[in-house]
């Protein structure tokens, strides 16, 4: 049993490296909630060793995993990734049982005074149940109908929490003169789509600032405008080439097109305005 203790839990903020496990489905921390707390909990080890065992509870029942290791000048981005993703504490693993630390005591919430006050900077509840989901979807395995009514669980709380959400899409304006205005439709824009190795084309679209900046950090080429659009506008705004839209594309790497939006709104959220 983890024992929450903030005092012990500090001296591992001075430790010089970690190793936490990740999860291969999202890109993201792998979450797991606590089953006599109920809190979301991301694993951190002083030890790749630690760590490899401790996987070994996970792999052996198909979730994909891996290491990654971080230094101590690079503790912070880590710690405001796990609180935007929804996370609630980082286990810290040496000897002995686990030591919890609020991710809510270390965490730094960015300011970005100059976005409109529609963009949303995170979007925890979508990033956390979509995080579960995905983990559990990309599992290779044969299902029993228990774990499929699980799955099916899963996949219902993500939509939820997508239908209701304010999302990003980002659009090429090196060509319009002056501040770009989403409701002029005269404004010459282009669209930053994703081709994959197949030759598939997708329309990026972003659950929240954190995961724009992730995916376009090194887009300096290009000259990207955002704007917020509801769930309901999505179908607007696919056209060809594009044949579904990505979904956080750095991270959860979803895809859904036009008809499995409609389908999923449909199915597990039709009384969501």
């Amino acid at each position: 049993m983890a024992v929450d203790n903030s005092f012990l839990a500090k001296r591992f903020l001075k430790t010089e490296t970690i190793f936490v496990l990740y999860s291969t489905a999202t890109n993201m921390p792998f979450v797991e909630c606590d089953q006599t707390t109920f809190l979301d909990q991301i694993f951190a080890f002083t030890k790749e060793e630690t760590l490899q065992q401790y996987a070994k509870i996970f792999t052996k029942v198909h979730y994909g995993l891996r290491a990654l290791q971080f230094p101590n000048d690079k503790f912070q981005v880590l710690f405001d990734q796990m609180y935007a993703m929804g996370a609630d504490t980082i286990q810290f693993v040496d000897e002995g049982a686990p030591v919890a630390l609020s991710l809510a005591d270390v965490a730094e919430e960015s300011a970005y005074p100059d976005l409109p006050k529609d963009i949303p900077t995170t979007n925890p509840e979508f990033q956390l149940t979509a995080a579960y989901f995905m983990q559990d979807a990309r599992r290779k395995m044969e299902r029993t109908d228990e774990e499929q009514r699980h799955l099916r669980e899963l996949e219902e709380e993500m939509a939820v929490n997508l239908v209701r959400s304010k999302l990003i899409v980002a659009f090429e304006t090196s060509q319009v003169k002056g501040k770009w205005n989403p409701a002029d439709k005269s404004q010459k824009v282009g669209v930053p789509y994703i081709r994959n190795k197949a030759g598939k084309v997708f329309y990026p679209v972003y659950s929240d600032f954190y995961e724009f900046r992730r995916f376009n950090s090194g887009s300096s080429n290009l000259k990207l405008s955002i704007t917020a659009v509801d769930y309901d506008a999505l179908p607007k705004l696919l056209h060809k080439p594009a044949e579904s839209f990505v979904f956080n594309p750095a991270s959860l790497n979803l895809l859904l097109n036009a008809d499995q939006l409609a389908e999923m709104k449909r199915r597990y959220a039709p009384d969501v305005q």
